[in-house]
């Protein structure tokens, strides 16, 4: 919903600001371009990559959870083939135990009181957000409101 929001925003945003670092001023345009042409009109429309809207993980995060959890048991990026196999059928038996817990009425794990704050502060940031939006198109609306009442 709120991802039409973002081509408003890239409308301010696309212009860079002046530096006096000649890099700065060379590289800022070129990556304007680059998100212009890959993240705004490419092949990732808004809706694929702005999760404002989403209430559930977010799904780099679990990945990269997850990627962080193998490469500590395993305490080098390659393990030998046997390493791997037995901690995958020792994974496979803990997600299984753990179904068949759930199953017969066990209690979800509850998530860390950081992560509960954290959420928490966000979902409080989407709707604070969504209000002054909101509030944002109700005066354009109300400034405007003879030129919409001809156009429609």
């Amino acid at each position: 919903m709120y991802y039409e929001n973002v081509p408003a925003a890239w409308d301010v945003l696309k212009t860079p600001p002046y530096s006096a670092n000649p890099d700065v001023l060379t590289k800022m345009p070129l990556f304007s371009q680059y998100l212009q042409k890959t993240w705004m009109e490419g092949s990732f429309p808004v809706t694929l990559w702005n999760h404002f809207d989403n209430t559930g993980p977010r799904t780099t995060n679990l990945a990269e959870g997850w990627h962080n959890g193998l490469n500590t048991t395993f305490g080098t990026p390659h393990p030998s083939a046997g390493t791997f196999l037995n901690w995958l059928q020792g994974a496979q038996y803990l997600v299984q135990a753990r179904g068949i817990q759930l199953n017969a009425g066990r209690q979800p794990t509850q998530r860390s009181s950081t992560y509960r704050e954290l959420y928490q502060r966000i979902d409080h940031d989407k709707l604070q957000f969504g209000l002054q939006s909101g509030w944002i198109f109700v005066n354009l609306f109300l400034i405007n409101r003879h030129s919409w009442r001809q156009k429609y």
